[in-house]
């Protein structure tokens, strides 16, 4: 399960769940227009990219 949550209100965003074959940083790109306008943005070391 991947979510996005604001921290202040701890509202959930957005969320998916998917399978284990699915890579981390795939479902970030896709996610990150739900947070897209916060100040910060903190994720686990799973979601890192060069891109």
């Amino acid at each position: 399960m991947h979510a996005s949550i604001d921290a202040d209100s701890l509202s959930i965003m957005e969320w998916k769940i998917t399978t284990a074959s699915a890579y981390d940083k795939t479902i970030a790109f896709e996610m990150i227009d739900s947070v897209r306008d916060f100040r910060y943005i903190l994720m686990g070391a799973a979601y890192d990219s060069s891109n």
